[in-house]
């Protein structure tokens, strides 16, 4: 990344540039059933599953809420007339592609997620609430390296954020600040052009419409890999499509294969996955062996001591 494509990243989302410092260096994590977490080893594969049949549905609602109640606000009415005068039809141009394209983000995006993990004792026990949240009986916590999360991939048409937790109140008022510190740099936005800035704000819309929560979520630290086909394109991408029945409800997926063919840095499973937590279960020796077992024929070395047993007394 240039000076400048530095410095506008942070200009159009500070938040999520914010956060990408904060955890240079961590590890991320997957909470999911001991059987889905030996399904996506053994086939190498991860499922981004359509938003409308996962928990975060309403999530994406939130988002769009909150920029909603900013554009509405006296704010928004300040940044809307900076923006007609900015270029010539640019606010309309904005605004018609934001409302054509929230139809496309709401309908037909897919996601998944992980979650920064912390050093210490979240090695050695996960998080309790991740355990209550996803864990069932049979849990477990997939940790991977971070490089493969840390940047978009034109190969697989997938990008990931970081998600922002923040109620209607405090989204409207970072997003007063935001706006005016946009509007300041007037001039150097004018010498980009129309195209580069409508760029970078309809990006900037979609990551806030996606990756914006509600702030009791907080204790998640989640971060975000989504997919809109209209968007980020299509058969020509590594994503693979595929319908599949899940809790009973046949559905789309998008599968993302974790191999090292694929040609994204880190993304193979032997260079992804760092190690597994077996969740509070009793059945912890024997979710053990097939873990054992699937790592060996992944061709992870040292598989046995990259497994552990999270030893919460969390009783189900």
């Amino acid at each position: 990344m240039t000076e400048q494509e530095l410095f506008l990243a942070q200009l159009f989302n500070p938040k999520a540039m914010a956060v990408y410092a904060r955890v240079q260096g961590k590890r991320f994590v997957h909470y999911t059933s001991a059987q889905n977490g030996l399904t996506i080893i053994k086939n190498a594969e991860m499922w981004m599953r359509h938003a409308s049949v996962m928990n975060d549905f309403m999530e994406i609602e939130h988002g769009a809420e909150c920029l909603k109640a900013a554009w509405d606000s006296q704010a928004g009415q300040v940044f809307k007339t900076w923006l007609a005068g900015l270029f010539d039809g640019f606010l309309d141009r904005l605004v018609n592609e934001y409302n054509n394209g929230q139809e496309h983000l709401k309908n037909e995006t897919y996601l998944t997620s992980v979650s920064v993990h912390e050093d210490g004792a979240e090695d050695a026990y996960g998080r309790l609430s991740m355990w209550r949240a996803y864990g069932a009986t049979t849990g477990v916590a997939l940790v991977v390296n971070p490089t493969a999360f840390m940047g978009d991939s034109e190969v697989l048409g997938a990008y990931s954020a970081p998600v922002i937790y923040q109620n209607h109140g405090e989204f409207v008022a970072w997003y007063a600040e935001w706006t005016a510190t946009l509007m300041a740099q007037e001039a150097m936005l004018k010498a980009l052009g129309p195209d580069e800035v409508f760029a970078y704000l309809i990006h900037a819309f979609r990551q806030i419409l996606l990756c914006t929560k509600h702030p009791g979520f907080y204790e998640e630290q989640e971060w975000r890999i989504y997919h809109t086909p209209a968007f980020d394109g299509g058969p020509d991408k590594a994503l693979v499509k595929s319908f599949e029945t899940v809790h009973g409800v046949p559905q789309p997926v998008m599968k993302i294969p974790l191999r090292p063919e694929v040609g994204v840095p880190g993304l193979a499973i032997r260079e992804l996955l760092d190690r597994v937590i077996i969740g509070p279960t009793e059945h912890a020796y024997p979710i053990y062996l097939a873990f054992k077992d699937a790592l060996q024929a992944a061709g992870i070395e040292g598989a046995g001591a990259k497994i552990t047993r999270s030893n919460i007394p969390l009783r189900q």
